[in-house]
């Protein structure tokens, strides 16, 4: 979000403009004239208002906005461009205001409007490719990675053919290749990914000498090139890359350069998860330590997003005696900061899910189960709306069996492996489920004390679920010896 000091007088300013438009009459009686000037002015009042957090402002005066255009563009087909524009701010502001599904159908009506415009302009062409673009990632808020990268790819392609034509378009190409390269990643292309990121950073590096101004569109694209390379196993590099991004962000906070606490929030979060791969626990807690100086300078989303981050990295640190206690205190505050509501049960499921594991850790059995429960259920929710099974289920069914053991009912252990075991098997891409190796060898140890309990229906279902793996696994691996498959 821009610092609301930086926006204000243009808000200020564009009421003015749409009080002097609106001053012949009502709305409804404007002149002809005069309409294509307040849909306009209507849409820039909207987007200013979403720039400095107030969407809910913003809303109605792009329902006007979109109303206007869609007069127009009844009564004049070369108006359709603004009514797509008009489309899209509406969207963006009911995102902001978390309506996600109403702000996908506006993005995608605005999408369509384009397939009705018989010749389209260089002009057009960039709209479209930025309209293309933010429909993209409303595809990735709703969890749709694969058609948000079909989008985004041909946003890329069409701000390729209007920076040919148009070298200012050069830093839009810039952006929606940084984009393209996230949403690669995030659908297992780590090749193509860091590709789009290179030519991102590539293209930032040769404006940056002329154009200051895209220095911070550099640092964030250096922070995905960087994540692209952590993927394809390149750490070394990345962690340059990062190192980078660090430095130039600083150099922007220096000279007060626009809103730079986000920027350099960010690239010290990529930094510290690059030093972390790297076994630099303690290197890359310093990085969190060092954003956590701007915590109260950035937006809530991002506040999580570090702490989340700071998590990791203390956990990870096996030379900080107070790491688990100080992750502890770190998901509190996280816990206390999101709802399912305003983030989604993914995130809120994950959370718990980590201060689940953590507490475990400190011997904290009973809070570390009501974590694991809270986690359950939101990832249950989460299948429900969904239809699909979830990896993650499984792994807090698995994580709350072990705390079941810990607090001595291995009974209760014995049916939540069965569960989890149970949620595995509906996973459609086994490599997903990480943790297999360590369920299968946990039925194999907890089967001793089962049957020393007498508990034999649980010996009976935890075997009827290491004999369907067994088979699931040999089909998996079908030409190879089954000898070869590891114990557990």
């Amino acid at each position: 979000m821009i610092p609301p000091w930086l926006i204000e007088p243009s808000i200020e300013l564009e009421t003015k403009n749409l009080s002097s438009i609106e001053s012949t009459g009502r709305p409804a009686v404007v002149s002809e004239m005069q309409r294509p000037e307040l849909a306009i002015s209507l849409g820039v009042l909207a987007t200013r208002l979403c720039q400095v957090g107030r969407s809910l402002e913003a809303i109605p005066l792009a329902r006007r906005s979109v109303d206007e255009w869609t007069t127009l563009s009844e009564l004049d087909e070369g108006h359709r461009s603004g009514l797509a524009i008009a489309l899209d701010i509406l969207a963006s502001a009911l995102s902001d205001a978390g309506m996600r599904t109403d702000a996908f159908q506006t993005s995608l009506e605005a999408v369509n409007v384009y397939s009705d415009i018989s010749a389209l302009t260089v002009g057009t062409l960039s709209d479209l490719a930025g309209v293309l673009l933010n429909h993209a990632n409303r595809l990735v808020s709703m969890g749709r990675h694969d058609d948000a990268r079909v989008d985004c790819e041909e946003s890329v392609r069409l701000f390729e053919l209007v920076a040919a034509e148009l070298p200012i378009k050069q830093r839009d190409l810039a952006f929606a290749l940084s984009r393209w390269s996230e949403i690669l990643g995030q659908t297992m292309a780590p090749v193509s990914s860091e590709k789009a990121a290179e030519r991102s950073v590539d293209i930032y590096r040769q404006l940056s000498p002329v154009d200051r101004s895209v220095d911070k569109d550099l640092a964030l694209s250096l922070c995905v090139y960087a994540s692209s390379l952590r993927s394809n196993s390149r750490a070394d590099k990345a962690i340059g890359i990062a190192r980078e991004a660090v430095e130039l962000s600083r150099s922007l906070i220096d000279f007060a350069v626009g809103d730079t606490s986000r920027v350099l929030v960010q690239c010290l979060a990529e930094y510290s998860i690059c030093l972390s791969g790297e076994g630099c626990h303690s290197a890359a807690v310093e990085a969190t330590d060092e954003a956590l100086t701007h915590f109260d300078h950035i937006d809530r989303l991002l506040q999580v997003s570090l702490l989340r981050v700071r998590c990791e990295s203390l956990v990870a640190d096996p030379d900080n005696d107070d790491s688990w206690q100080l992750a502890d205190e770190t998901l509190s505050a996280l816990i206390s900061m999101v709802s399912s509501d305003d983030d989604g049960p993914l995130l809120v499921a994950s959370i718990h899910l980590q201060s689940a594991v953590v507490r475990y850790q400190l011997g904290r059995h009973l809070d570390a189960l009501a974590d694991a429960d809270r986690s359950i259920l939101e990832y249950d929710s989460i299948e429900a709306s969904s239809g699909g099974a979830h990896t993650m289920i499984g792994e807090a069914l698995f994580i709350r069996s072990e705390i079941l053991v810990a607090l001595g009912d291995i009974g209760g252990a014995a049916h939540g492996m069965v569960e989890a075991s149970q949620a595995w098997r509906g996973v459609d891409d086994l490599s997903s489920v990480t943790d297999l190796a360590f369920l299968l060898g946990r039925i194999h140890d907890l089967v001793p004390s089962l049957v020393e309990a007498g508990l034999d229906e649980a010996v009976e279902a935890l075997e009827v679920e290491w004999s369907e793996w067994m088979i699931l696994l040999q089909d998996a691996w079908k030409g190879e010896d089954s000898t070869s498959i590891p114990e557990h």
